[in-house]
């Protein structure tokens, strides 16, 4: 038995070692991506140089882009990240809603909750 409990984790280990291996990559998995900061970004815009930031940074070719048939290829439309980089920026170029007026630029409301309060409250 007390071979066993020896045996047995030395066993495990030895046949997940293999596995570790096939985690190590020589390239930089890092790299630059469209909207990402850099230090040296940040460094510039600490000495009140003007940086590129949001929906000024260009957007990656599309011709470079996997195919749609691929695995790793896009749904089609505007990705979270463009959204999202126009709503950092402010432009709302790709942002709409089906109402005219003031409501739709409101991202998050902070009033006009009175429905929660009544719904705690006398309801």
């Amino acid at each position: 038995m007390t071979l066993l409990r020896i045996l047995l984790p030395l066993v495990f280990l030895v046949s997940f070692a293999g596995l570790s291996a096939a985690q190590n990559t020589t390239e930089n998995t890092v790299g630059i991506q469209p909207g990402k900061q850099s230090l040296a970004d940040i460094l510039a815009r600490q000495r009140g140089e003007e940086v590129p930031f949001g929906a000024q940074i260009p957007l990656p070719i599309e011709e470079e882009a996997p195919p749609i048939s691929s695995q790793l290829g896009t749904l089609g439309g505007a990705s979270d990240a463009d959204l999202w980089r126009d709503i950092r920026a402010d432009t709302g170029s790709s942002m709409s809603a089906s109402i005219r007026g003031p409501a739709p630029t409101v991202l998050m409301q902070e009033s006009g909750i009175w429905w929660l309060d009544f719904r705690r409250g006398p309801l």
